[in-house]
């Protein structure tokens, strides 16, 4: 199998592709003992649901402020269909929406991948220009989200912003993380 660094021109985290966005998500509810262990969940989740997943656990309203939804359900029977796909972001403008089958990106500038999970796993062939495809790519687009609050640039450093949407930070003076510093 090819690395992503051999054909991809990538060996980092930070980027919107199948191999770059996973992180292992391990929720073990002890209370739950007549359940099979290892229970595994096939379909891409996201750490947004983080939050309401615990506090469904514990019994809690989470505020309606916070974004996601609970794995409670998925966590007692792995069958049961997600609320929504898992939505990924590298930057402002740049989105990847994956489910179980399909993974769909728009970058700022317009540019699109859509990968087949089933046929392609290391998403090395992009079918976001075929006509063939175009309803998968209209149903995952429709979760991107339709607008975006304006970056806080207050603490942001230009070695950490990313290529997005926003202006490179060029009025400001590149310095080392604090961490980096002599005293």
């Amino acid at each position: 199998m090819d690395s992503i660094l051999e054909r991809k021109n990538h060996f980092r985290k930070f980027a919107l592709w199948e191999e770059t966005t996973r992180v292992p998500f391990i929720i073990w509810d002890t209370r739950d003992q007549n359940t099979k262990e290892a229970r595994v969940i096939d379909d891409g989740v996201s750490l947004i649901n983080i939050y309401k997943t615990l506090a469904d656990l514990s019994g809690l309203k989470a505020p309606d402020y916070i974004d996601g939804f609970s794995l409670a359900p998925q966590m007692l029977d792995p069958s049961k269909p997600f609320k929504a796909p898992a939505i990924c972001s590298w930057g402002r403008g740049n989105y990847t929406v994956r489910d179980k089958d399909w993974r769909y990106t728009r970058y700022y500038n317009g540019g699109e991948e859509l990968y087949h999970h089933l046929k392609d796993s290391d998403e090395w062939t992009n079918l976001s220009a075929n006509p063939k495809y175009a309803a998968h790519k209209k149903r995952l687009a429709s979760y991107l989200p339709v607008k975006e609050a304006p970056m806080v640039e207050k603490g942001i450093e230009t070695w950490s912003v990313p290529i997005s949407a926003d202006k490179p930070l060029t009025n400001k003076k590149k310095t080392k993380p604090a961490s980096l510093k002599k005293n």
